[in-house]
């Protein structure tokens, strides 16, 4: 490429980072015009282009150029675009060793000036001193052995393999100059200074104020960890297994499949080899965790089995097993297998992690965390055991430790989903909202714009930031990625729910749960929406099936949920078991509004049942806590079921008053009981101001629920 058009694109890719996308759009479409073949042109215009037909465009010229570029493949499948990675091609010399295709070498020789380029510039500043280092030494992983095969291959591999050395051997000069983060035992994590970072504002987004350093967040020490450098594209997280197939491309192929999500196609390649006459025990291992992925599990224990029986002493197949027992609910046989997985190769990390997210689902964290502190003893730097150890903190209610352990995945691996979005949530967790919006904005921008769990995260994270427009076009973004995930409609039912939109809210968590329908956030979520809209028969339907859950219900208040099932329960006239139930919550320690509401249920329980002065009792109760029309309705109706007849009158005049201001649902019915008992007493009714407290709830009014997992 000329320098012209290396301009262009250099100035169209930083113009899209800074959100002016007309400008982006035209530097882009000039260095196409020059350049009609350049890919990170093609990429980024794709970003920038302003309907989904211009995008799905750009995307298929990116595979036309380059039919293995990951992001454009999950762009077009995040889009609803049939897209498969095509099989590299390879030619033959005569003597039948694969050669590397021309492209391919000059695809590899284009990466290495890019880091070539980028270290001149830095060595020109000063900012970079080179001290040449010798490689380290290629180790073999126990349990695995190269085939004679791969020493076979010559010729142009020889060329590739030494640019690939040559740029790993560059950027490893470069992690030499990043200053050591401070030193923090992972058992007592701390917040340690951090140089001051200002905000960038994301592009097309409401700019955050500039000028104000971001909060030190928890490190761990980097230590001797690997870098990945997005500028490069290096994300050094390795797959589990990588065993080399040169004698067979399907295999290799449904390799590749497996570890892009394209399960489907896993298991036809892998079929097709074994039509050719190919078997590997590794193949077992792919084919089952893909039918395990697609949620075919009987298949996929039937697959793992047929591996074991070639290869008993292949650890990968007893921690698949293990996963798929988990799956199934057989938590004994998961731990047998996941034990033996690790008997037989004590390094295999998914053996460990399989442990962890058992023990973790069973509510034991301790017994999590004990395995993935195992592991990382082993291999302190796998990204994956990271990952999973920050899951065990935050179920552990331990935030710092995994912003700490997420900060340092992250160093390692800055474009693993797992990894942002487990720092995400671990920053909100801990109250570090702007970080936790860079760092998505980020990733959305840079790595994986099509994320929809990602943008459901921004999405909670805008709210508490009070930027609702940001947050609700958020939660859009999502559902147009991905219109069944469950967890953009739970976000954006629950933002919904927030802004007093009950209507919405309802359609949106009842849709979520259509798709899964034992969600207790989103359970949870419609019974509250369902209750605000007077569907008391659903809510109390779903406030039940909240109460029977013993595992994580995230962020929702217990106290809460008991105080809005009384609710429920008065609504739906159960009285003797409201009085029953409100006996018991008044037990649990509730804040004086919830012990207001319960009080009131219990006493229109009692009204019902005709136990008069144990409803008068507790309707005082409730109206000390708090007034509101309902009470007073009620409490005249007690009244003159008690025969006070002028204390009554003092209520409904109460609540007549209130309702020219509020409409009470009840308030023509206080009007008649106030003219009838009137005629009975012999007065004349004469307005007066009634004096009265501040504006109070309605008696349809409901709790809140916070909408931030």
């Amino acid at each position: 490429m000329t320098e012209p058009q290396d301009d262009l694109l250099q100035r169209g890719i930083a113009a899209a980072k800074a959100g002016q996308v007309d400008e982006a759009r035209r530097l882009l479409a000039q260095a196409l015009k020059l350049n009609p073949r350049s890919e990170a042109a093609w990429l980024w215009m794709s970003g920038v282009v302003q309907t989904r037909e211009e995008r799905i465009r750009c995307l298929k010229q990116v595979i036309a150029i380059n039919p293995r570029n990951t992001l454009a493949l999950r762009g077009l499948r995040a889009l609803g675009v049939p897209a498969e990675a095509a099989p590299a091609r390879q030619v033959e010399a005569p003597d039948g060793v694969p050669l590397v295709p021309e492209d391919a070498i000059a695809q590899a020789r284009r990466e290495a000036e890019a880091v070539l380029r980028a270290i001149q510039e830095e060595t020109e500043s000063g900012t970079l001193d080179i001290n040449w280092a010798q490689p380290e030494t290629l180790r073999a992983r126990p349990g695995f052995s190269v085939s004679p095969m791969v020493f076979a291959i010559g010729g142009s591999f020889l060329i590739v393999v030494l640019v690939i050395i040559l740029a790993s051997l560059l950027l490893g000069i470069m992690r030499q100059r990043r200053p050591a983060v401070a030193s923090v035992p992972s058992s007592e994590v701390a917040s340690s200074p951090t140089p001051t970072v200002y905000v960038t504002p994301r592009p097309t987004r409401t700019p955050t104020p500039e000028g104000q350093p971001i909060t030190p967040e928890p490190v761990l020490p980097v230590g001797d960890a690997p870098r990945g450098d997005l500028r490069y594209g290096l994300t050094p997280t390795p797959p589990y297994i990588a065993t080399p197939h040169p004698s067979s491309p399907r295999m290799n192929d449904a390799i590749q499949a497996f570890h892009e999500g394209r399960y489907d196609q896993v298991i036809e390649l892998i079929g097709r080899a074994r039509q050719a006459g190919y078997d590997s025990v590794d193949s077992y291992y792919f084919e089952g965790m893909s039918l395990a992925y697609l949620g075919d599990l009987d298949a996929a224990e039937d697959v793992l089995k047929a591996g074991l029986e070639m290869d008993e002493t292949f650890a990968p197949l007893h921690a698949a097993l293990g996963y798929v027992y988990t799956r199934q609910g057989a938590t004994e046989r998961a731990r047998l297998e996941n034990e033996r997985a690790k008997q037989l190769d004590p390094a295999l990390v998914i053996a460990y992690l399989n442990l962890a997210e058992t023990y973790l689902a069973e509510g034991d964290v301790q017994a999590a965390l004990a395995e993935v502190e195992a592991i990382r003893e082993q291999r302190p730097y796998d990204v994956n055991a990271l990952v999973m150890a920050g899951k065990v903190y935050l179920a552990n209610g331990q935030p710092e430790q995994a912003v700490a352990v997420g900060n340092l995945a992250h160093y390692i691996d800055p474009g693993s989903e797992d990894v942002i979005l487990l720092l995400a949530r671990a920053r909100l967790a801990m109250g570090l909202t702007r970080s936790a919006i860079m760092g998505l904005e980020e990733y959305v921008d840079r790595v994986y714009p099509v994320d929809a769990e990602a943008w459901v995260l921004l999405g909670q994270a805008y709210e508490r930031e009070g930027r609702f427009d940001d947050a609700l076009e958020a939660y859009q973004i999502a559902l147009q990625i991905q219109g069944d995930s469950v967890d953009a409609l739970i976000g954006r039912g629950l933002f919904y729910f927030e802004r007093g939109d009950y209507e919405q809210a309802y359609a949106d968590l009842d849709a979520a749960l259509s798709l899964e329908s034992e969600h207790p956030r989103a359970r949870y979520g419609r019974a509250l929406s369902a209750f605000a809209l007077g569907n008391y028969e659903q809510a109390l339907e779903d406030l039940e099936f909240v109460r029977e859950q013993t595992g994580d219900l995230g962020d929702v208040d217990l106290l809460e949920v008991e105080t809005l099932y009384v609710r429920a329960l008065v609504e739906n006239e159960a009285y003797a078991k409201v009085i029953e139930e409100a006996t018991a919550a008044l037990a649990l320690g509730l804040t004086p509004a919830q012990q207001g509401y319960v009080f009131e249920a219990r006493a229109r329980a009692y009204y019902e049942t005709g136990e008069y002065e144990d409803a008068l009792r507790d309707i005082v109760q409730a109206l000390t806590l708090e007034e509101t029309g309902t009470r007073h309705y009620y409490h005249g109706l007690i009244l003159e079921a008690l025969g006070n007849i002028t204390a009554a009158m003092r209520e409904y005049e109460w609540v007549v008053f209130w309702d020219q201001t509020f409409d009470y649902p009840f308030g023509d019915d206080a009007q008649e009981r106030l003219e009838a008992l009137s005629e009975i007493e012999g007065l004349e009714l004469t307005p007066s101001p009634t004096p009265g407290p501040t504006r109070t709830p309605s008696p349809r009014g409901t709790p809140t629920v916070t909408a931030t997992p």
